[in-house]
Order: C-alpha cells, then sequence, then structure tokens
C-alpha cells in the first residue's frame, strides 16, 4: 500500500476472475457487454495458443484503431456511446481516479493508474490504455479529445518514444481544441 509497479499478471488473474464469475469465457463476454454495444464495426480477437489454453487477459487484444476508438469515446462520454448507456458514469469516474496517494500521478511527469487506466500528470483530466509496443488510447475530458495511436515500437515499453507520444497527444489536443 506504498509504491505502485505494473504486473500484468494482475491483468490476467482479473481476466480468469471475471470469467469464473460469470461462467463465460472473456471473449465472449466481452463481446456482450462491450464490443456489441460500442457499434464495433470488426471482431477484435484475444490471441490464445495451445501452449496457453486461458485467454490472454494481460495483453493480446487486437482491434481496429475506430472500434478502439469507440471505446475512448465511450469513455469520454462518462459511459455512453450514440445514446447507449454501456457502463455506469460511476465506474468511468472511478476507473480515472486513482484512488490511494501512491497510485497518485506526481510533477512533472509521473503517471497514476487506476482500473486498466494511466493517469499522467496534468491538470485537462487526461487518461490512457496502454498497450505494448506503443499501442494507445488517450481520452482528454476538458479538450474533447480521444487519440489512438497503433505502433511498432522497437521494443515493449521504451520511455523515450512513451514520452514522445504524451507530448505529441497533448499539442494534438491543444491544437485542435484550444
Amino acid at each position: 500500500g506504498t509504491a505502485f509497479q505494473y504486473q500484468s499478471v494482475n491483468s490476467q488473474v482479473l481476466g480468469l476472475l471475471l470469467e469464473h464469475v460469470t461462467g463465460e469465457r472473456l471473449n465472449v463476454w466481452a463481446s456482450d457487454n462491450l464490443w456489441k454495444k460500442i457499434g464495433a464495426q470488426r471482431d477484435a480477437l484475444f490471441y490464445e495458443s495451445p501452449k496457453q489454453p486461458d485467454t490472454c487477459a494481460f495483453a493480446c487484444f487486437n482491434a481496429t484503431l475506430r472500434d478502439y476508438g469507440r471505446v475512448g469515446l465511450m469513455m469520454l462520454n462518462k459511459g455512453e456511446l450514440n445514446g447507449n448507456r454501456i457502463v455506469s458514469e460511476s465506474w468511468v469516474r472511478d476507473s480515472t481516479t486513482p484512488d490511494a496517494p501512491f497510485l497518485m500521478p506526481k510533477p512533472p511527469s509521473d503517471i497514476g493508474y487506476a482500473y486498466q487506466w494511466w493517469i499522467p500528470y496534468g491538470n485537462d483530466g487526461v487518461f490512457e490504455a496502454e498497450g505494448i509496443f506503443g499501442q494507445m488510447i488517450y481520452v482528454n475530458p476538458a479538450r474533447h479529445v480521444v487519440i489512438v495511436q497503433t505502433s511498432a515500437w522497437p521494443g515493449a515499453v521504451v520511455d523515450r518514444l512513451d514520452a514522445e507520444a504524451a507530448v505529441l497527444m497533448d499539442t494534438i489536443a491543444h491544437q485542435i481544441s484550444p
């Protein structure tokens, strides 16, 4: 309760727990409770393998740029998309608000964390979904901007490129919505 270090296994356990509680495979539950409701244009997929019989919940989720954008728009609109309530407004608020001091972002460039969303230090209420190799959904509620980035960075996490992406997305948000 005093320090935070992201560990992918926590997301994997969360996926396994969801499967146990709902009695459905993660991909089926996600399709019925998220993907269909946001009006996704294309199927998405979780990687699976004979050597890994459990659904890969810690990464390995693939979707189109537009459909990732729909997830960002749903979050920007406090859980609604196209007039449909997908998740509760309170869940969106809770999932993008760190709930312990060690999860809070700190100046000048530290990033916080809450419910699978990364919270950069700043004033616009920005939150991001970040994947390996530079995948990102950037949501800036103050500017009413969502940006999706797909990438092929040379490594799973490249701090220099992550910092560049953060500056780029903030700059774009401030330019298109001053």
